[in-house]
């Protein structure tokens, strides 16, 4: 086994410290038991008493007591009393009808609709007669309009303007016999001769014959005179 050699003097230097460590130890006790007896081992202290610790340098401790809280001043809130809103009752109102004015009159004629003569009777052959009369500034005419229908009509139309139409006549080349018309007349606002049979024609060629007369003067549209003078001073 090994041995361990420790020195006199350090043997002896640890011995006095053990001895004043116990003795110290010692001292406390004996400072601290008799407040440990007396309050069972604790301290309290009220608030704003003055509390005396034994075993502190010093030994007291005050504490102040507390400061006077103002009470709080209760809030009174207004209360108001808000009376219910009435809607009033939203009237209804039906809305106001209209009458249409009637139309009065009966429809508008294919004469007052169109502008030009019609598809469905086409004019394949005219025989113009013309004898003016310079004298009086008139003249006087007829035609025969070779004209095929080409669909069942009710009328026939063909274009006049500042004419006097003084006789009327529609003949069926078929048979050759004249057909009765119910009427004819002219319908100035669309430049018309408006010629009317008494009954549908069937598809097929009719001629239509116009005796008229007119004026020479005043209008140099259609048939018309021109004067002019000529060097010597005549007119002609």
């Amino acid at each position: 086994m090994g041995q361990v050699f420790v020195r006199r003097s350090t043997a002896a230097l640890l011995v006095l410290v053990a001895a004043l460590s116990i003795v110290c130890v010692a001292l406390l006790v004996l400072l601290l038991a008799p407040d440990w007896r007396e309050t069972g081992g604790h301290t309290s202290s009220p608030v704003g008493s003055t509390a005396v610790l034994t075993g502190f340098p010093g030994g007291v401790v005050t504490s102040s007591p507390p400061k006077n809280t103002p009470k709080p001043v209760p809030v009174q809130r207004a209360t108001t009393t808000q009376e219910p809103v009435t809607t009033p009752a939203l009237k209804t109102t039906e809305p106001a009808t209209t009458t249409e004015p009637a139309t009065t009159g009966a429809p508008k004629e294919p004469w007052e609709r169109e502008y030009r003569i019609p598809r469905s009777t086409l004019p394949h052959h005219y025989d113009l007669y013309l004898h003016p009369d310079l004298d009086t500034g008139r003249f006087t005419g007829k035609v025969g309009i070779l004209i095929g229908v080409m669909s069942p009509m009710d009328y026939i139309l063909v274009h006049i303007k500042k004419m006097n139409i003084t006789n009327t006549e529609l003949q069926d080349m078929e048979t050759g016999n004249v057909v009765p018309l119910k009427d004819y007349f002219e319908y100035e606002p669309n430049q018309f001769w408006v010629v009317n049979p008494m009954s549908t024609l069937i598809p097929g060629n009719y001629t239509l014959k116009l005796d008229f007369e007119g004026s020479l003067e005043g209008s140099l549209v259609g048939f018309y005179r021109s004067v002019y003078t000529t060097k010597a001073g005549e007119k002609r």
